[in-house]
């Protein structure tokens, strides 16, 4: 089987996905299923499928939006309903520090206001 490629396709068609088209078109021209060759194709034909699903995976994820800052050692990715910031050493990273130290990778956040009222909310987890 030959595939025929437009140019429109040929010019959205991603890089890995061309090589797996290839793929199937060399294996469907081997005749032994159990030779060498074939089984060399099948290989890269299944690397190949798996970086397509991983990038597809990748592109689905929305775009992370929300600030990070390093507490022992961990990337944490955080939001706060005032999209304000955190610094370390403050109440809310050591709470974040010592919800890590229970086993924690998440959980919810809360900030005082400026005055000292509980009021600024917010979300905080290890991004892995």
């Amino acid at each position: 089987m030959r595939f025929r490629w437009t140019n429109k396709e040929l010019a959205e068609v991603s890089d890995l996905e061309f090589l797996r088209v290839l793929c199937v078109e060399r294996k469907s021209d081997c005749t032994n299923t159990s030779a060498p060759l074939y089984k060399k194709i099948c290989g890269i034909e299944k690397r190949i499928e798996y970086q397509i699903e991983e990038q597809r995976k990748k592109d689905a994820l929305p775009e992370d939006t929300n600030n990070h800052i390093q507490i022992l050692h961990h990337d944490i990715s955080y939001y706060l309903d005032d999209d304000s910031e955190l610094e370390s050493g403050v109440g809310e990273a050591e709470h974040i520090e010592y919800m890590i130290g229970q086993g924690y990778s998440e959980g919810e956040l809360n900030k005082s206001n400026d005055d000292g009222n509980d009021g600024i909310r917010g979300y905080w987890k290890i991004v892995k």
